[in-house]
């Protein structure tokens, strides 16, 4: 999936149970990454139109959940926007350091929309109703990949972990001395500080923001968080949107969705769907302002 992933866990070295981590996240990468030419979502995004293609249980369990958040964000959120981020050269494609011309936007735009991707789990199949239509799983991907090594660990019977895939977060339990410390960063590209530290136990964290990959370009800049509704980088405003949830899938792909939304429709969105969310906003003056929904402050309260 174009990155790397970290698992702590407390107890005696159990080298079986690294090895099974690995092998399923290398049978995800094979799944679902937009790196491989022979992944199953890219021999999918080569196949023809209306038919159906077959692929595993956890592409179709993974197509399904976002396309109940592309519904809910109306359409904030959409995994058909991947050749959209690679004509921003954001994607697998070569990068760049200007806009693509307006008219390619525009172009491109009117073939995308999650509506043309067609999912059934018995067989797992998909299948889309235009052919160059493609799907890109790298906003909801690493969120699922982190609840799978989840389960292999709850599966080997510990009741203290942390999972990391890509920057996305769960915790089971908490490691000696109190529950996971996990922190939030301010959005600030040029160095790395701390917005906020949260205590984590049994949930799942993710962040997304505009502030890491990204280019200049007579002074604006254009982030790699695309808006499928629009075909053009989000708008400046927003630097981050991090998610608290039970999975690390929906908190990835919330934050993905919310980030594109700005600020005042996510905040509906949040309070709507009870999403304990934190958005860090720019201000006029270099500096930054937080805002919580109300299920996040509840959580710092308990």
């Amino acid at each position: 999936m174009g990155t790397g992933y970290n698992v702590k866990y407390f107890g005696p070295a159990r080298p079986e149970l690294d090895a099974a981590i690995d092998v399923r996240l290398q049978t995800l990468n094979a799944q679902l990454s937009t790196y491989r030419d022979d992944s199953e979502i890219s021999r999918f995004n080569k196949a023809p139109a209306n038919e159906w293609f077959a692929v595993s249980a956890s592409t179709a369990e993974i197509v399904i959940s976002a396309q109940a958040i592309s519904r809910l964000s109306a359409g904030a959120f959409d995994i058909t926007v991947g050749p959209l981020v690679n004509l921003w050269g954001f994607g697998a494609a070569d990068y760049r350091d200007s806009p693509p011309p307006a008219a390619a936007i525009e172009a491109l735009l009117s073939t995308l929309g999650y509506a043309n991707v067609e999912v059934q789990t018995a067989p797992p199949m998909l299948s889309k109703k235009r052919p160059e239509t493609a799907i890109d799983l790298s906003a909801i991907a690493k969120g699922y990949a982190v609840d799978e090594v989840g389960k292999l660990l709850d599966a080997a019977g510990l009741d203290a972990w942390l999972v990391e895939v890509g920057g996305e977060l769960r915790t089971r339990g908490s490691k000696p001395g109190g529950n996971w410390q996990v922190a939030i960063e301010k959005p600030a590209p040029a160095e790395r500080r701390v917005q906020r530290i949260v205590a984590l136990r049994d949930a799942a964290i993710a962040t997304s923001g505009d502030y890491r990959n990204f280019f200049e370009f007579d002074g604006v800049r254009y982030s790699h968080s695309i808006n499928p509704r629009t075909g053009w980088p989000v708008k400046a405003g927003i630097g981050s949107v991090s998610v608290i949830a039970n999975s690390a899938m929906l908190a990835d792909a919330w934050a993905t969705a919310l980030l594109v939304m700005g600020e005042t429709e996510a905040l509906r969105i949040a309070e709507e769907q009870q999403l304990a969310v934190s958005l860090v906003l720019y201000n006029s003056d270099g500096s930054v302002t937080e805002r919580l929904s109300a299920a996040f402050q509840q959580l710092l309260n308990e």
